[in-house]
């Protein structure tokens, strides 16, 4: 599970074999078991899906689904796709999590993709349910001021 500490950014190459297997994938929410399955989705999705196009996962060992939603391709070089997405995590007895992410082709079905937590699974039934404790989970502390000497 993510917890409030794990918010961050993760880089991962995702690839993709001919026989449709994934290698080098990591998930950035959620168990690790997801990982293989939803680097599948992602570099389906990244590949071959159209904008705007929701793709579902689901992992039936964890119980765990979501879905994969794609944004307009840019180019950061010629011949050089990056398509932004967002991804949802849902786990029995948590709330929703959203990713964001935004994947770069490198080679043939072959892209590295950054990926950021936008919103984080608590446990259902967790005081940071609440929304007067809510912001908790979505922002930094702030710095305190260094009081005069």
């Amino acid at each position: 599970m993510v917890t409030p500490r794990t918010l961050g950014t993760l880089t991962l190459t995702v690839l993709c074999c001919v026989c449709g297997a994934a290698s080098g994938v990591a998930a950035v929410a959620g168990d690790s078991r997801d990982a293989p399955i939803v680097g599948f989705a992602v570099n389906q999705a990244l590949e071959r899906e159209r904008s705007g196009g929701a793709i579902p996962w689901t992992n039936a060992q964890t119980g765990h689904s979501g879905t994969i939603i794609l944004e307009a391709a840019t180019y950061a070089e010629p011949n050089k796709p990056c398509r932004g997405y967002r991804r949802t995590i849902e786990q029995p007895g948590f709330s929703p999590a959203e990713v964001r992410g935004n994947g770069c082709r490198i080679g043939p079905a072959i892209w590295t993709v950054e990926e950021t937590v936008v919103t984080v699974a608590v446990a259902v039934g967790s005081p940071h349910l609440h929304p007067r404790h809510r912001h908790r989970l979505h922002h930094r502390p702030r710095a305190r001021p260094a009081r005069p000497a």
